[in-house]
């Protein structure tokens, strides 16, 4: 009997030296990962997102940008509307139909598929879905329905835009249309 007690309490013993070992290594790690976030500058979503009142303000000023968009697309200009695009090579435009580069690309091509207001018709937007995708909310993702309206012609699809805060304005990275 005396064999078994103590090859049960050696047993105890190891489960709670195990349990104490996984523990103290999950908060090492958990610990090193805010102090290199701290040190790089991130910190965690749910302590930059303090209120909702911050989602709030993120979604009213990328509305903002997109509200101004179809201002100027719906005034005829393509020139109004591509400010809310990031002026840089590195702008992606992604189609059914491929993948486009470049910010000057893209505002070429729009021009030339709508050369005048009435093929431009009236833009609207639907169904917008704002979500943050980086720590510090300078990258978000909006989701929603295009639709464009011209004399007897009605157009519509989906959109999913990733914005990132630049020089403290929103503006479009990364564009998916179809």
């Amino acid at each position: 009997m005396k064999h078994i007690a103590s090859k049960t309490t050696t047993n105890f013993y190891s489960k709670i030296i195990f349990f104490i070992s996984i523990s103290l290594f999950l908060f090492s790690c958990n610990h090193a990962e805010q102090n290199a976030k701290q040190k790089t500058g991130q910190t965690p979503m749910m302590e930059t997102i303090e209120t909702q009142e911050d989602l709030i303000k993120v979604a009213e000023d990328i509305r903002n940008v997109l509200s101004n968009q179809l201002k100027g697309w719906n005034n005829g200009s393509v020139d109004t509307f591509m400010i809310g695009y990031w002026n840089s090579e590195s702008l992606k435009f992604i189609t059914k139909d491929g993948i486009k580069f470049g910010y000057d690309r893209v505002k070429d091509d729009y021009k030339n598929s709508y050369k005048t207001k009435e093929k431009m018709g009236n833009l609207t937007f639907e169904n917008l879905a704002f979500t943050p995708l980086a720590d510090n909310n300078t990258i978000v993702n909006v989701t929603g329905r295009w639709i464009i309206k011209q004399s007897n012609i009605e157009q519509s699809g989906l959109f999913s835009l990733i914005l990132k805060k630049i020089d403290n304005n929103w503006k479009i990275i990364i564009d998916h249309t179809w």
